[in-house]
């Protein structure tokens, strides 16, 4: 079975995960120190102290909406981003950072609203319907280890290399 024979399924992205909004930290409140601070469009300064626990997907919210960077460590995103963190998927987070970037988020409607995981995913959302995402935004379901799925990506050399160079 060869990978181009599967159909992949499709999910919602809200199903898959939680956009959580970062913390404000003002530039003259950063202590230095060895923790990443990110904003829209990747590292802007350092601190003492992180928000995250380890990997983390930091997306762009205001400014450069929708860019996607991959922390390898704790870090803290401000408020200018959204942030996916191992308490806000259970699915891998180098797969998801990928899928992100796949879906070209800098491309939506700057109106869209990732951090509630609503309007974007196709669910009801406080906002008005005008920005609201009349359907949910497609990714493919997220592989289980043990799946064929996963196998025939195995065997699928240029996927494999763009999923584990995240």
């Amino acid at each position: 079975m060869s990978a181009r024979s599967i159909a992949w399924p499709e999910v919602a992205l809200g199903d898959v995960c939680e956009f959580k909004y970062g913390k404000s930290l003002p530039k003259s409140k950063r202590a230095g120190g060895n923790v990443a601070v990110y904003g829209s469009n990747g590292v802007i300064g350092q601190h003492n102290k992180a928000i995250t626990d380890g990997l983390t997907i930091v997306v762009g919210r205001k400014g450069s909406f929708g860019a996607v960077n991959l922390s390898h460590a704790p870090c803290w995103p401000i408020d200018t981003t959204y942030y996916i963190d191992r308490t806000a998927t259970n699915v891998d987070l180098r797969w998801l950072a990928y899928q992100l970037t796949a879906l070209g988020l800098t491309d939506l409607n700057k109106a869209a609203d990732l951090g509630s995981s609503r309007g974007v995913a196709g669910q009801a959302s406080p906002r008005p319907r005008s920005t609201q995402r009349p359907h949910p935004i497609p990714l493919p379901r997220p592989l289980r280890r043990s799946s064929d799925e996963s196998a025939a990506l195995a065997n699928c050399p240029t996927r494999r290399r763009n999923l584990l160079s995240y």
